[in-house]
């Protein structure tokens, strides 16, 4: 086989989206508890309704900041009958065929 029946496909996830997508889990996170956190405490009849916007806040946050500590760039190289997927994550890298 040579490289001319080899396919590769790069997906790269550069260390600076990285730290911004943790940022911005955080700055969510904290914008929305800040904001809406007044509308639940004092307790009153409103408190569940802005209680549920602030967990709906927090999943979207933490969604963002799972996905910049978690996301590591990928290699795909698909071969005739193969794939073979490489990752790199905290510089080490793992292979997988």
């Amino acid at each position: 086989m040579n490289d001319r029946d080899v396919l590769l496909h790069d997906v790269p996830f550069p260390m600076a989206l990285r730290i911004a997508l943790c940022a911005v889990g955080v700055v969510i996170a904290v914008l929305v508890t800040y904001e809406l956190g007044r509308g639940v405490w004092p307790l009153n009849l409103t408190s569940p309704f802005f209680a549920m916007i602030i967990l709906g806040g927090w999943s979207v946050a933490c969604a963002a900041f799972v996905a910049g500590v978690f996301t590591m760039p990928t290699l795909y190289e698909f071969r005739r009958g193969s794939l073979t997927v490489s990752k790199t994550w905290f510089r080490t890298p793992q292979r997988r065929t």
